[in-house]
């Protein structure tokens, strides 16, 4: 998988609807793990507002305290279902932390890459990005910044 694609996925969940201030309990929630770090990425709740679906929580409230509705976390925005199936330990620390951007980025490249499709191939691309997200918006989305970053890259503006 290319990084762009990685790379422009992450920047459409952090930009589609519903992720604007979106934050558990009125302001981020930090890692715990982070020390004094930079606080982690906002929850983004998904209750039917903002053009979000509405998912019941899944994990008790595991990682986002929220008993009641599902919340994308971390920079790749995972659902804590999903982040249960496809967590990725990418330091080798058996720390699987949905907030870290290596973690994230991996388990995203493992669940983009699950059904061993070509992602150079069109179709296959798409199939697996509107399997992260079925929206062909978002897929538009996703790939419009893949293609800018596919252009930087080539040094084409």
């Amino acid at each position: 998988m290319h990084s762009r694609t990685a790379n422009a996925r992450q920047r459409v969940a952090r930009r589609h609807p519903g992720s604007e201030g979106a934050h558990h309990g009125g302001r981020p929630r930090c890692d715990p793990g982070a020390g004094s770090g930079p606080p982690a990425v906002p929850y983004r709740t998904l209750d039917g507002a903002n053009g979000t679906r509405a998912i019941a929580a899944t994990d008790g409230g595991l990682l986002t305290a929220d008993k009641i509705w599902e919340h994308a976390v971390g920079p790749f925005q995972f659902i804590p279902s999903a982040w249960a199936i496809w967590r990725a330990d990418a330091h080798g620390d058996g720390i699987t932390d949905p907030q870290n951007i290596d973690n994230a980025a991996l388990a995203a490249a493992k669940y983009l890459c699950a059904d061993n499709g070509n992602l150079a191939s069109g179709e296959d691309w798409l199939r697996a990005i509107l399997s992260y997200n079925n929206s062909l918006d978002y897929a538009k989305a996703v790939y419009g910044f893949a293609q800018g970053y596919a252009r930087a890259a080539q040094g084409i503006t």
